[in-house]
């Protein structure tokens, strides 16, 4: 959706542009064609080393890497993942 000013209909500039391209590009990188090995939630002892007191669900991808969901960019509590799969629209954190 671009940004415009209701006044003069003209497309007003996005300094994020250049952010989101910058991340898009790096999460891109680090992601496109990664296979993924397990799916499951973070253990007690994962938890509890990130100081949660909820668990959220971990992928495991082939090459030993892994990802999972934050509610923030701090690491202060589990997040959920929302999907477009039909049945499957929130995985939550337990």
């Amino acid at each position: 959706m671009k940004k415009t000013d209701k006044r003069s209909n003209q497309e007003k500039p996005d300094s994020r542009n250049e952010n989101i391209k910058e991340w898009e590009e790096k999460c891109n990188s680090a992601l496109v064609g990664k296979c993924i090995r397990y799916v499951g939630y973070l253990n007690e002892d994962e938890q509890k080393e990130l100081g949660w007191y909820k668990r959220s669900l971990i992928i495991f991808f082939t090459d030993g890497t892994a990802i999972y969901p934050s509610v923030d960019e701090e690491g202060n509590g589990a997040g959920v993942y929302f999907t477009t799969i039909s049945g499957l629209e929130v995985i939550p954190r337990l």
